[in-house]
């Protein structure tokens, strides 16, 4: 935990698709009910801002936060206000021309740290299998 009481969480994992073609399915926002398990619905809401529906533990959630796309470093950036200060970075390395490095940082005051490094875990399996079958 930083000073302000905010934990830092990764995971990373590689998937077999090229990295242009792996950032391009992540950082569109449609697509995050496919990978991040929580969430049942995402849009986006232009100029840089999203809302999120999620089911967190039994609890429906439904959230506007704000998305930054870098297409030439492939990095994406997300926040969401509330309660538990939230926000992180994904960003996509190719290991080769077919195969690629999906990695995720998570800044949160979240509580449950087991219950947020598995869910970063299951959220990192997911988008690496989805993109792995696509391709």
């Amino acid at each position: 935990m930083d000073d302000e009481g905010t934990a830092l969480y990764h995971h990373y994992d590689h998937a077999d698709a090229p990295a242009g073609e792996l950032f391009g399915y992540l950082a569109e926002p449609a697509n995050l009910p496919r990978y991040v398990p929580a969430v049942t619905a995402a849009e986006s809401l232009g100029e840089g801002r999203v809302r999120v529906q999620a089911d967190l533990d039994g609890r429906r959630v439904d959230a506007e936060g704000w998305l930054e796309v870098d297409r030439d470093a492939m990095t994406l950036r997300w926040g969401v206000p509330g309660g538990h200060s939230y926000h992180g970075e994904l960003r996509v390395t190719a290991d080769d021309e077919h195969r690629s490095e999906v990695a995720i940082t998570v800044y949160t005051s979240y509580p449950d740290s087991e219950r947020m490094a598995e869910a970063l875990r299951e959220t990192v399996d997911a988008l690496t299998k989805a993109v792995s079958t696509r391709a």
